[in-house]
């Protein structure tokens, strides 16, 4: 319900592929779009994204993504490169999110693929974007992290642990502010985030993943043949993303980096 009522438009769909298919908890009535959210090619890594939020509608380009989403729901839609084709419902300027129990380093490991090829997804359908760095919202029941990867300088950025209620009043949860509002500023991105394209090439460099050299000989499918708003992939074993997670270090950056 919060995510929902933050995000552009109150427009977003949910993975069909959820357990409990029903209302918004909250009592609104409200009942969401359930759509095919899977991301991805079967010889690389893929999965399903559990929310798909819309871009702002104020953003000219954007509009017509998000008109095909509503008009496309309904349709079904096979797992083919002709249906690809035809079928424009590509993640475009949108954001998404995982919603977890916890934030093991296991479903840590599943966030951080998600974002990256959720960002290589959106270079591929998009490249006329002024930047590719894609934010994904990692929420559990008492927390959130916010994760982006740019794609076109192959950084990827991941926040400390957000609280959700405030500890000072145990026995009336109330939510954050602070909270509340990074999250409206996280799903309305495209006005607030202007990329890293103008950033300082050493700041580049040390936040650099090295992604490309991870996969190898994987990275002309990552680059070239990912899938998106797929309903379901083959039963094939998925590439491992969790070096990631192994290399990663905390930085610090004075005033000036920027």
């Amino acid at each position: 319900h919060l995510l929902g009522k933050l995000a552009p438009g109150e427009s977003y769909k949910i993975d069909n592929k959820a357990r409990e298919k029903k209302s918004c908890r909250c009592g609104c009535k409200v009942t969401p779009v359930f759509d095919g959210t899977g991301i991805g090619h079967e010889q690389v890594w893929h999965g399903f994204i559990d929310i798909v939020f819309s871009s702002h509608l104020g953003i000219h380009s954007m509009a017509n993504a998000v008109l095909d989403i509503e008009e496309n729901i309904s349709k079904k839609r096979r797992v083919d490169e002709q249906d690809e084709t035809k079928n424009d419902d590509s993640p475009g300027g949108k954001t998404i999110t995982e919603v977890k129990q916890a934030l093991s380093e296991n479903m840590l490991s599943q966030a951080i693929a998600q974002t990256i090829v959720f960002s290589l997804v959106q270079k591929q359908k998009h490249p006329e974007f002024l930047h590719h760095m894609i934010p994904n919202i990692v929420i559990s029941p008492e927390k959130l992290e916010i994760m982006m990867y740019d794609s076109d300088n192959d950084v990827l950025l991941c926040s400390n642990p957000i609280l959700l209620f405030n500890l000072d009043l145990p026995d009336d949860r109330t939510l954050i502010d602070e909270t509340v509002l990074i999250i409206w500023m996280v799903l309305h991105y495209r006005i607030f985030c202007s990329g890293l394209n103008k950033a300082n090439p050493y700041l580049l460099e040390r936040c650099k993943s090295n992604f490309r050299q991870l996969v190898a000989s994987k990275w002309d499918i990552y680059s070239k043949s990912l899938k998106s708003c797929v309903p379901g992939f083959p039963s094939v074993e998925k590439w491992p993303i969790s070096e990631l997670i192994q290399c990663g270090k905390k930085l610090k950056f004075e005033s000036d980096d920027f």
